[in-house]
């Protein structure tokens, strides 16, 4: 999958906490980039209310993610 426009496709980690709820995490690793300061592999912080949800590829330990460029706040 390749996002179109200034966005950028993310892999997230879902945690689950001692009530059995799941928390998606504020960090995602890169899948793919539209955005010449996101490259592939980085590591990310975002906006978890601006993202897309890929519900097809959702699996128990993860979940993927379209965002924009500008819901990206830092790169590791």
């Amino acid at each position: 999958m390749r996002p179109i426009g200034s966005r950028v496709f993310l892999k997230v980690n879902i945690k689950t906490d001692k009530d059995g709820n799941e928390i998606i995490e504020q960090e995602a690793k890169v899948i793919e980039s539209n955005v010449d300061d996101v490259k592939k592999g980085d590591t990310v912080f975002f906006n978890q209310y601006g993202a897309v949800s890929v519900n097809s590829m959702k699996t128990k330990k993860n979940i993927f993610l379209i965002v924009d460029a500008e819901d990206i706040y830092a790169v590791q």
